[in-house]
């Protein structure tokens, strides 16, 4: 539940511009630390969100996507979203999940499996592009200053 938290601040804060394709962003309740995101806007200037989260509290991490579609209440969603992260020509496949997070279709992708950690560590050094596929659809992400960021995220949440 604190992970939903700690995506929803994402959102709000992703608004904010900046000149870093990566950004970080901290949540608090009070003074306690409850998560770190890291998170990126597609290239091209598409309205897609890349991102890390983790949950300082429990210990999780995951990555998300943030699609432009409207979550729709009435629509019948896939039970798991295969993907396929393609980061410098390697590619990683995850199963993720489909989430309503403040109205829009996320893909979730925990933590839990041994390749998110594979892909998380090639995700640190990556020097050209992170491609995000699943089913018929295709997002592109710069991986300029997508190490310091992911690094940041992670060591303050942890």
């Amino acid at each position: 539940m604190k992970a939903l938290l700690a995506a929803a601040l994402v959102i709000a804060s992703a608004s904010v511009a900046s000149a870093e394709p990566w950004q970080t962003d901290s949540s608090f309740d009070g003074d306690v630390l409850i998560g770190e995101t890291a998170f990126q806007w597609e290239d091209g200037g598409g309205n897609v969100l890349f991102g890390y989260e983790c949950d300082a509290m429990w210990g999780l991490e995951a990555l998300f996507v943030q699609t432009e579609e409207r979550y729709e209440e009435t629509t019948s969603y896939a039970a798991e979203v295969p993907t396929t992260f393609t980061v410098d020509g390697t590619s990683y496949e995850l199963n993720g999940i489909f989430q309503n997070r403040d109205g829009y279709l996320f893909t979730y992708y925990d933590g839990l499996e041994d390749v998110f950690y594979e892909l998380f560590d090639h995700l640190l050094i990556a020097e050209d592009s992170v491609t995000v596929s699943f089913f018929d659809t295709s997002f592109s992400f710069s991986a300029e200053g997508i190490g310091g960021a992911l690094s940041t995220a992670s060591e303050l949440c942890f």
